[in-house]
């Protein structure tokens, strides 16, 4: 893709049209005509962000936004034999460009700023190597979906294994009840030893008491259900509320409404969910019903067993409330018993979804493997072109920042030291090893693999459960790029390296891309001219065969040196900025904006030359 034409309207450089050539297009002019200018709104046309941090971010866009004021700015742009035109308004800042092509490889636009710090972040020097990658978008969209599914299961395991570990509880008390349940029947058979009457009526409430502990598991059960199906109920309505309604197609687009068949599907949506809202309302009305009818059926096997006790308790003192007691214990146990029923199918449903959710996770490294193997062919290539003076190397999965933090969020409140623990915890395991372990609560596998107590892990894993693991399972241990620059017989990386080293190193590298526009402005800053001479020269000579570059600069080596296609040479009223004129390098008025403006006139020129050619000779 190549940037044929910039139009602006309204604002300081209202009325600009300027036609860009392919290779090196030299923007000149003194301070204040425009020259960063039309960078930042070529930026902010395309919706390309910056590289620094994000109050730069929003300086860039400040700017852009400035200098159209309610103006606009139009872009022509080739691609192949397909061309476009895309237009932002600034007054819809929020908005996204009007006519981009997603698919579009968009330039690589660095300011000032992004060449000077891009290089000291590690998601810079990533993106960096990312950007010589046509597939990277596909690895990233493929990782959002894998990440998403990964997530929404892990979501589903943390609610079960809760619901499991609440039922566990209520289990943990069956052994005393079973207990509790001999004693029962042993005074029951006590009672029943003195008169055959009393043996028999305690017989027919023991059937009445399994009746009614049965009736009690049914209640249970259909209580669960309908409170299940009303959360169902509620979130439908939700989506009722609000529908999936769009607005309605503008008359000022002057077209038919594009947005017909998407709005047919969407009606044909809302109709749907009408229908699911319908039979989900039945469901809860079937189950409440049910309800209703146990009750009903419950009540005179409740008043038979109470009659029939009052009965025992008349034949001999004592006898009725031995009989409620055990009658009692029953139902609880009968309730237990189907309670165990539920915590096992919960258990079964866990594992099944950890088995799905392992196969997601598979997925998910094997595409990060591979996007490793990418990245890694592009440093050995870089490195092959640029060395021996700058290296590029990958270091797999060395980002854990990101699993520490999550780890911390996850572990606050807890009264553990989390910020230390979670580092530890990041630098010894993966996402994938500290879930599993929380999840099967295997407290001896994370006090060995951290090197903790076993009742500092037990509190652990209880934290994260009770926090819920979605935040960690899926964070990537993303790969760190490192750039570093041969400096006598070592090399040192970026963080060791002068503002100038730094800049010479990111330049150099983006200028062995051979597939997008770069834009680049003031690249000279913080350089030298004999780097600019010896290295950059030669890397936008052989860069600009291939593509196109749009450099704003002071310095006329680039210009002179680069072999401009053509030079743009800006001027300003002080209220607005214009196009002096765009020309080839050797046209006279370019030679003339060179001479002026970069070289400080031909006397200051003649000047030096003479100097050199005197002192070049002794």
């Amino acid at each position: 893709m190549i940037i044929r034409r910039i139009q602006v309207e309204g604002g300081f450089l209202d009325s600009l049209d300027l036609r860009f050539e392919e290779g090196l297009n030299v923007l000149i002019g003194g301070r204040g005509t425009g020259k960063s200018s039309i960078i930042e709104l070529i930026r902010y046309c395309l919706g390309v962000r910056g590289y620094s941090d994000e109050q730069d971010k929003q300086r860039s866009l400040e700017q852009a936004l400035s200098v159209l004021q309610d103006g606009q700015v139009t872009l022509d742009l080739q691609d192949g034999e397909n061309a476009y035109s895309v237009t932002r308004v600034a007054s819809f800042a929020q908005s996204e460009p009007e006519g981009l092509d997603p698919t579009l490889l968009l330039p690589l636009i660095f300011s000032q700023k992004d060449v000077e710090s891009v290089g000291l972040s590690v998601r810079g020097r990533l993106s960096i190597v990312d950007f010589f990658s046509r597939t990277q978008g596909t690895f990233r969209s493929q990782e959002r979906r894998h990440s998403s599914q990964i997530v929404s299961l892990t979501t589903e395991i943390g609610t079960l294994i809760r619901e499991a570990d609440a039922l566990s509880e209520r289990l943990s008390g069956a052994t005393s009840i079973r207990e509790e349940l001999t004693r029962a029947e042993a005074r029951a058979a006590e009672f029943s030893k003195s008169s055959s009457e009393l043996e028999n009526k305690q017989k027919k409430l023991d059937l009445l008491a399994d009746l009614t502990a049965a009736f009690a598991v049914r209640g249970e059960f259909l209580r669960r259900a309908s409170e299940t199906v009303a959360e169902y109920l509620e979130g439908l309505s939700g989506l009722r509320l609000f529908g999936f309604a769009i607005e309605e197609w503008p008359d000022a687009t002057q077209t038919e409404d594009l947005l017909r068949s998407p709005r047919k599907k969407l009606a044909t949506a809302e109709q749907q969910l009408d229908r699911s809202y319908v039979l989900v309302s039945e469901a809860f009305q079937e189950i409440e019903a049910a309800l209703k009818e146990l009750e009903r059926e419950k009540a005179p096997v409740e008043e038979q067993a109470r009659t029939i006790r009052r009965e025992i308790e008349g034949l001999k003192e004592g006898a009725g409330a031995a009989a409620r007691q055990l009658a009692g214990i029953r139902e609880q146990l009968s309730q237990l018993d189907a309670l165990r029923s539920l915590q096992k199918q919960k258990l079964e449903r866990i594992k099944r979804l950890q088995r799905q959710r392992d196969s997601a996770i598979d997925e998910l490294e094997q595409l990060r493997d591979r996007q490793f193997e990418e990245r890694t062919g592009t440093a050995a290539r870089l490195t092959s072109r640029l060395g021996p003076s700058i290296r590029v190397r990958i270091r797999q999965a060395a980002q854990v920042g990101e699993f520490a933090g999550a780890i911390a969020n996850g572990l606050k409140g807890s009264g553990l030291r989390y910020n230390e623990l979670s580092s530890n915890l990041a630098s010894r395991m993966s996402p994938r090893e500290l879930v599993t372990a929380v999840e099967n609560f295997d407290d001896t596998f994370i006090a060995r693999a951290a090197n903790i107590s076993a009742e500092r892990s037990s509190r652990v894993i209880s934290q994260l459960r009770e926090s819920g693991l979605e935040s960690v399972v899926a964070i990537s241990l993303g790969d760190v790029a490192d750039f570093e620059l041969l400096d006598g017989r070592a090399f040192k990386p970026m963080d060791a390296l002068s503002v100038g080293q730094r800049c010479t190193v990111v330049l150099s590298i983006l200028l062995q891309h051979e597939d997008r526009v770069l834009i680049v402005d003031q690249p000279e800053d913080h350089l030298d001219n004999a780097f600019i001479a010896d290295t950059l020269i030669e890397a936008i000579r052989a860069r600009a065969q291939q593509g196109q570059l749009i450099f704003s600069t002071h310095n006329a080596n680039i210009p002179v040196l680069g072999e401009a296609a053509q030079v743009v040479r800006l001027g300003s009223d002080g209220k607005r900025g214009f196009v002096v004129n765009a020309e080839p390098l050797d046209h006279p008025k370019s030679v003339e904006a060179i001479t002026k403006i970069m070289e400080g006139g031909k006397d200051a020129f003649r000047k030096r030359a003479s100097f050199y050619q005197r002192y070049s000779n002794e």
